[in-house]
């Protein structure tokens, strides 16, 4: 992993998001001494949680997750949906805990003029699609980011960074997505406010009563001419000319293959590309020779809010404490579940990695055993959909799938009919959080670790015993 020769990193994860990947940016960063941190996808919804070894955290949206090191750069790729207000509060933010000047925290941040922004109106009518369809929701966190994609489809209309700078331009652009809003409540007004939580509907109210006025487009139009006059945001025609391919980069995913438009699986997805498709092809265009791609795991499985989950497991919610792990109405409670080999080689069918960075391995310490799900039993119809979807063998009255060959509009369908067939380890019950090498790690730990790069295809090539860089582990 860390040694010798790449100068290059795509990280990307391999299960529902929340695998750690903040974590290894800013590890990898101080152990290569790389300075370039590239977001090559996904968007302002972003919460990479870092842990410096002296406590302070910080979870990282659009800063690259490096950041806490001196001179670690960032730059932010037109594949991104970024949000300009948000990233000024979170650089005030940064810059409160590092004691750093925000507008010199903004200065090592490189933007492409073709990125798209979430604006207020996008958030509005995120908020409202979901409400809308109640317990048949998406599952978005409701920051709008998936409707900037949403939106621009449906109407061509969308607003890039560039546009922001030409008040003529930006206030005509502003008006699509003010009628598109306007229009999608006028719409789905009844069932909004017949489905609308308590706890959120004051506050929705009030963005309805704001922004579906007119006069919310020349506010908004001063808003950001104000926020680009007043901020030393850097803008690229070209975010590759800026990088210098040789000094070494760190390609930062977001959110989870599992969740990607296309691959993930329907209908509880992103609408973005969560794949490792943007940082290959940039890594190409910039010349580098020699990438490394690293898929993010956890030890375990976690998933926010809703969506199919095989392997959820009552003792591992009850078992498992995670203090950065925030619900809410949007992104719902975190639910744990036991390690998916059959998932993760699905993502690894898309993905193709080289190895994978195992995080939260401590996590599992105090389990006297562990499982590991290989297969799946369904007991559903095969279908033609199914036989498509699957690799599987017929045995009784059900079917043992090994396999994910194929996604399909509705293999949520399927997995909500699966159940998984474990393999059995023993816990090693005792601490991994001392460990600085691969061989003071517990032998029952090895095991695991082992297991699962047998089961995934992949080598784990690191672990993470720990939220700080101090914590990792090279095996």
């Amino acid at each position: 992993m860390v040694s010798n020769v790449p100068r290059a990193f795509i990280l990307a994860g391999m299960q529902f998001g929340d695998e750690g990947k903040g974590s290894f940016v800013d590890y990898i960063a101080s152990a290569q001494n790389i300075n370039q941190i590239v977001r090559y996808n996904g968007g302002s919804q972003a919460s990479h949680t870092v842990v410096t070894p002296q406590g302070t955290l910080h979870k990282f949206s659009q800063l690259g997750s490096a950041m806490f090191l001196d001179g670690r750069q960032t730059f932010i790729t037109g594949n991104v949906v970024i949000n300009p207000f948000n990233l000024i509060e979170e650089a005030e933010q940064f810059s409160e805990k590092t004691k750093q000047d925000p507008q010199g925290v903004l200065k090592r941040i490189t933007i492409d003029e073709n990125c798209y922004i979430v604006t207020p109106y996008h958030k509005l009518v995120n908020q409202m699609r979901e409400i809308r369809e109640a317990d048949a929701r998406r599952g978005s966190v409701g920051t709008g980011v998936s409707e900037v994609r949403r939106i621009h489809r449906e109407i061509n209309a969308g607003i890039q960074i560039k546009d922001l700078h030409n008040q003529t331009l930006l206030v005509d652009k502003l008006g699509e997505l003010f009628r598109y809003a306007k229009d999608f409540h006028d719409a789905n007004n009844g069932s909004i406010f017949r489905n609308i939580p308590e706890s959120i509907s004051q506050n929705l109210s009030r963005g309805v009563a704001f922004l579906l006025d007119s006069g919310s487009i020349p506010h908004l139009c001063n808003e950001y001419q104000s926020l680009m006059e007043l901020n030393n945001f850097r803008i690229s025609q070209n975010i590759c000319a800026g990088i210098e391919a040789e000094s070494g980069i760190i390609f930062e995913g977001a959110q989870g293959l599992l969740l990607d438009e296309t691959y993930g699986f329907k209908p509880n997805t992103t609408i973005l590309d969560t794949t490792i498709r943007t940082a290959v092809n940039l890594s190409k265009e910039l010349g580098v020779n020699n990438t490394a791609k690293a898929g993010i795991a956890k030890a375990f499985m976690s998933r926010h809010g809703i969506g199919a989950f095989p392997t959820k497991a009552a003792e591992l919610n009850a078992a498992i404490k995670d203090a950065n792990q925030e619900s809410s109405y949007w992104n719902g409670a975190i639910r744990f579940g036991w390690f998916d080999a059959v998932l993760v080689r699905y993502a690894q069918m898309v993905n193709g990695v080289d190895e994978i960075y195992l995080s939260s391995v401590d996590k599992l310490d105090s389990l006297d055993k562990l499982r590991i799900c290989d297969s799946y039993q369904y007991f559903g119809d095969i279908d033609d959909e199914f036989e498509a979807a699957f690799e599987y063998e017929k045995k009784g009255g059900y079917a043992i799938i090994s396999n994910i060959l194929e996604n399909t509009n509705n293999i949520s369908k399927y997995l909500h009919q699966c159940v998984p067939v474990y393999i059995d380890l023993k816990g090693w019950m005792s601490d991994t959080t001392q460990a600085k090498e691969a061989s003071a790690l517990p032998g029952g730990c090895l095991e695991y670790i082992a297991k699962i790069a047998r089961l995934t295809g992949v080598k784990v090539s690191a672990v993470s015993v720990g939220p700080t860089r101090n914590e990792k582990v090279v095996l």
